[in-house]
């Protein structure tokens, strides 16, 4: 999982940067300066202003490092077993990942619509298709992300994140 928040251009591509080089300058900058204010401050402008993301890249991994390798559990209530604990973090876990799987993935219209072209025949019923489902999945994403955030808030709120 990348956990960096700027997406760099050179994603997929390991020659991009010696095509591009003031850009591996600027990139580099900005890099090094959003690593002092995480160093300083806990956080940088990026994470702040890109919030829902950072969250929901943080928050699974944190969830899943607390199931593996922590090595106590509540012990009360609905969490007396170990595994309990585990599974239930790492179903939280796992619908903060669903919410941050990108909506073309899900889209089964998506190619299609990306690769009609506008003044084809077609493309008005594509695009009626594609927006239809992409309207379905973020219901679905709301859905799943007020799931994922009362599961997490109830943790909070009973204590169960910390001694």
């Amino acid at each position: 999982m990348d956990l960096n928040v700027y997406k760099f251009h050179c994603d997929g591509d390991k020659w991009w940067y010696l095509r591009h080089p003031l850009r591996f300058i600027k990139d580099f900058f900005r890099a090094r300066r959003a690593a002092k204010r995480r160093a300083k401050y806990g956080f940088d402008n990026g994470d702040v202003w890109n919030m829902d993301d950072w969250f929901c890249a943080i928050i699974p991994e944190m969830l899943r490092k607390l199931a593996n390798d922590g090595c106590a559990y509540p012990g009360n209530g609905k969490f007396d077993t170990p595994e309990k604990w585990h599974d239930w973090l790492h179903s939280i876990a796992d619908l903060f990942d669903a919410i941050n799987v990108d909506p073309n993935e899900e889209n089964e219209f998506s190619k299609e619509f990306y690769e009609t072209r506008r003044n084809d025949i077609k493309y008005q019923e594509i695009r009626d298709l594609y927006l239809e489902r992409m309207k379905e999945i973020d219901k679905e994403k709301k859905a799943m992300r007020a799931s994922a955030m009362k599961a997490f808030s109830e943790g909070i709120v009973e204590g169960l994140f910390w001694d």
